[in-house]
């Protein structure tokens, strides 16, 4: 598996891996001192350029719509380069999972590109029957894939080849916690003399001495100390399902003991800040490039995709379009923040947020774009584990499954299995427990079994 933008070369007999590209600033220098409406018809001809390439295929191809702004804009796009209609793709769900239901927005998009559309209704029963073959597609524990493996099974019934919006919150910052990330260091450099004494506090925590703390009383005051200044260690406990804390918990003594469970958050995503002399925002975007993004939605979204013998194809990702939002001033993408309280349900228009894609929408999208809140796609899994998925959460993190395979910590898989279904707890935790074991059944258990 090559990292992205490196490629293997084999020539006389040997080989060797080189890089070829990497994310960068200022490749486009000179757009930063083009008027506004510049900016949008530029970023638009690039984005429709990068949407035209990506359409070449000699079969048929069709677009995952989720009905927000990145999916409707690249089917629009694709609508304006295609001599039929585009077949589209969303995913709804029954009642258990109606608040969460965003097909209704994509079948609106739909009607108004004119679009061959398809909704496809993922109920628990149909979870339930093929999640041991989501976990083994997966190929690596996961707590996302879901989506896109029901997604991709309808969509390979009618096409070979589909277009995903993945990419877009990552480059116009789509993200909440980009605007977290911007207005925390513009507080730090506000407060020169706390921020000072802030980092260097920080920075005596994440001494390794400190690390064999974590997993005791004190262990999350001392995470939180950790993270509390210096931009990566603060982004690193942004997006995180257990956190140091957790892994030290819930991970059994063996592994723990053969691990750097406990160190700092940061130093797992300092291989990520490929662009560390950036300003916030763009250094924001690569951090969940090279890390969130790399390593688990276009890694998931591939292997189930490819379950199913269907390509998917991300435009938002193509190096020159990628060169040109990373030279973009701040204002193309993001609001002034001031009198945002709340990123998490706050409005595009409220924030800012994706502000040039929005506006390159204006004009082929359904009105009323920008007053939707980002919405990052979510299914119904609380319901399932509680109902048609229940025998196998429970098999999966039985006490004896769980001392067995070795891996977590019983009592602790024990206890938060025991809140989770007593309404106490969130469900991503247990999830990510569950689907571990059912990987280790679908690949480890298989390979050996085969000898492998």
């Amino acid at each position: 598996m090559l990292l992205p933008g490196h490629c293997l070369i084999l020539e006389n007999g040997g080989e060797r891996i080189e890089r070829f590209w990497r994310l960068d600033i200022g490749r486009r220098a000179e757009v930063a001192q083009l008027p506004y409406p510049e900016l949008v018809t530029l970023v638009r001809d690039s984005l429709e350029e990068s949407v035209r390439l990506q359409m070449v295929s000699d079969v048929q191809l069709g677009a995952f719509l989720s009905g927000g702004v990145d999916s409707s804009l690249l089917v629009a796009l694709m609508a304006r380069n295609s001599s039929h209609r585009i077949k589209t793709f969303s995913v709804g769900f029954e009642a258990e999972g109606s608040s969460m239901d965003e097909s209704g927005d994509a079948e609106n998009t739909a009607r108004f590109i004119g679009t061959d559309h398809a909704r496809v209704v993922v109920k628990g029963q149909d979870v339930h029957d093929r999640i041991r073959l989501i976990a083994g597609a997966l190929d690596q524990p996961s707590v996302d894939g879901v989506n896109s493996y029901f997604v991709s099974l309808a969509a390979r019934q009618a096409v070979t080849v589909a277009i995903s919006g993945t990419g877009g919150d990552e480059l116009f910052a789509g993200y909440p916690w980009f605007i977290s990330m911007v207005a925390s260091a513009e507080s730090d450099l506000r407060n020169p003399l706390r921020t000072g004494v802030g980092k260097l506090a920080a920075s005596l925590a994440r001494w390794p001495v400190f690390d064999q703390m974590m997993r005791g009383r004190l262990g999350a005051r001392l995470d939180r100390l950790r993270g509390s200044y210096g931009f990566v260690s603060r982004y690193a406990r942004i997006y995180q399902i257990f956190g140091a804390c957790g892994a030290a918990r819930f991970l059994s003594a063996s592994v723990r003991a053969e691990s750097l469970i406990g160190r700092d958050l940061g130093l797992d995503v300092d291989l990520a800040d490929e662009i560390p002399g950036a300003a916030p925002l763009e250094r924001v975007s690569a951090l969940c490039l090279r890390g969130y993004t790399q390593n688990q939605l276009l890694r998931d979204i591939d292997a189930v995709s490819m379950a199913h013998s269907l390509e998917v194809r991300v435009p938002f990702l193509d190096p020159v379009l990628a060169d040109l939002a990373l030279s973009l001033p701040r204002t193309a993408k993001l609001g002034s923040l001031v009198g945002v309280r709340n990123p998490e349900t706050a409005s595009y228009r409220d924030t800012g947020t994706k502000k040039i894609l929005v506006d390159i929408g204006s004009e082929l999208l359904p009105p009323g774009m920008d007053r939707q809140p980002k919405r990052g796609f979510a299914m119904p899994f609380e319901a399932w584990m509680k109902g048609p998925l229940r025998a196998v959460f429970d098999d999966a993190l039985s006490p004896m499954t769980v001392r067995k395979r070795g891996l977590f910590d019983a009592p602790e898989v024990g206890r938060l299995k025991d809140a989770f279904l007593a309404g106490k707890g969130s469900w991503p935790q247990p999830w990510l427990l569950m689907m571990t074991e059912l990987w280790c059944r679908a690949v480890l258990d298989r390979d050996h079994a085969a000898g492998g």
